[in-house]
């Protein structure tokens, strides 16, 4: 956190601008050593503006100062702005240099910054200074690298309400509560001959399972929240010929499978996306399931029963086997997992099967009802709050395994420092999902995924 860090936090490439950021205790004094602002103020008498140099390098916080950045090599026109601590992303001083969006002029500003104090920041260096510096939480850095990786409108809001707090409020919900249990217990054992809990100990138990049914109402979210935030997987599965490729095709709009009238033609996974309603939809057409002597055509069926496994939504066309084992390879399906029995060639055979949803992939009719039904029966309803992340979920279960033995040992009348413990146990584990106390394993896991300059 002493050093003064720097990196490009606008896409390497060529574009109109580019943005470097740099973050530390001698940002700037570095910027004032290779950048000279221009006055630009109006001439006596005159409408139009005339440039001059002011070498004393004055950057008011927060207000763009255009100037010349010089480098070795080079100089180029831009503009600079100054964060003056603590009002800043990080919390630190912080510069921005908007440059011209050319690698090789950002490469040489780069160069000539590090060379005068700064060094090359490593991946979710600044957000994790922010993080630190107490400008945000871990949920709300996490939102950071989500907000940025989001593919669709609904992953934006999702990723949004995370950043700006209102995805947490369910957590402070949960803490406060278990701290108001906590908080009398921990004063009992402070002066035990003047405090008895004994007679609140009933009234301790309720609150402590309308807590827990708090958090299994989050946790129940889950699903849907990780389809919101991640998009939902589909499998296209069926026996050979049952229109598998001609469905893929008619979901994404365009031909992406081939079409044969051969039995077989699909012998590997094939997979793309579109996008309904805002959430996106991953689409695998597979190879048709049937009784083979050929080994490809094994191998393929084989893989479609692995993408059984790791989809959201299975569109069945017929003839597959859900459960047992098949070609050599142990087949289980999520609980989660979605099953739509589909009907397709509806323009050809007639619909007789009440259970289906009946489609022609080759005309295009209902294929629209077909994907609102996917989105039903998988999303049902749009819920930014809904629980999105593994990590946040496998803690909110930890929470509860904590509160439910203080549960237990309540209604045991287990002695005051025992249930104290529970409860400290169980506002440790909910603390960490905001980054309260997180270990450096965990810190180091979230923060690898980010970009440079974030």
């Amino acid at each position: 956190m002493n050093e003064t860090i720097v990196a490009q936090t606008t896409p390497m490439g060529r574009g109109g601008v580019a943005v470097i950021r740099m973050s530390g205790a001698k940002s700037l004094s570095i910027i004032k050593q290779c950048f000279t602002s221009k006055r630009t103020t109006p001439s006596k008498g005159q409408g139009s503006l005339e440039g001059g140099t002011r070498p004393d390098c004055v950057l008011p916080h927060a207000k763009m100062t255009y100037g010349i950045v010089t480098t070795e090599v080079l100089q180029d026109d831009g503009y600079v702005v100054y964060f003056a601590s603590p009002h800043s992303y990080t919390g630190e001083d912080t510069v921005e240099i908007n440059c011209h969006g050319n690698q090789i002029i950002v490469d040489s500003i780069l160069k000539r910054l590090v060379s005068l104090g700064a060094r090359l920041a490593r991946p979710g260096e600044f957000t994790m200074r922010a993080l630190l510096g107490g400008k945000m939480d871990l949920v709300q850095a996490e939102a950071v690298h989500d907000l940025i990786c989001s593919e669709s409108l609904q992953q934006v809001e999702v990723s949004r309400a995370m950043l700006v707090g209102d995805y947490a409020q369910g957590f402070d919900k949960v803490g406060e509560g278990i701290l108001s249990i906590l908080a009398p217990i921990s004063a009992a054992l402070d002066y035990p001959d003047d405090i008895d809990l004994t007679a609140e100990y009933p009234q301790f138990v309720q609150r402590l399972q309308s807590i827990t049914q708090e958090i299994a109402t989050m946790c129940d979210s889950f699903e849907r929240g990780r389809r919101q935030k991640n998009g939902v997987r589909i499998a296209i599965v069926g026996q050979t010929n049952a229109g598998k490729s001609s469905l893929i095709n008619a979901l994404l709009g365009y031909d992406r499978a081939i079409v044969t009238e051969i039995a077989g033609t699909t012998r590997d996974v094939v997979t793309d996306e579109y996008e309904f309603l805002g959430i996106k939809f991953f689409v695998s057409d597979t190879a048709g399931v049937r009784e083979t002597s050929d080994i490809v055509e094994k191998k393929g069926i084989q893989k479609t029963y692995e993408q059984m496994t790791q989809s959201d939504v299975l569109l069945d066309l017929g003839g597959v086997t859900y459960e047992g084992v098949y070609v050599g390879g142990d087949f289980c399906l999520s609980k989660n997992t979605k099953i739509i029995k589909v009907h397709n060639k509806v323009d050809a055979v007639p619909h007789t099967d009440s259970t289906k949803f009946a489609v022609s992939a080759k005309c295009g009719t209902h294929i629209e009802a077909l994907k609102k039904h996917i989105f039903d029966q998988t999303i049902d309803h749009i819920d930014v709050l809904a629980i999105n992340n593994q990590r946040h979920y496998d803690t909110l279960t930890r929470t509860q395994d904590c509160i439910q033995s203080c549960i237990q040992s309540l209604a045991q009348n287990q002695p005051l420092d025992k249930i104290a413990s529970d409860l400290n146990a169980a506002h440790r584990a909910l603390s960490a999902i905001k980054g309260i106390n997180a270990t450096d394993q965990i810190l180091d896991q979230i923060f690898s995924k980010f970009c440079l300059g974030k």
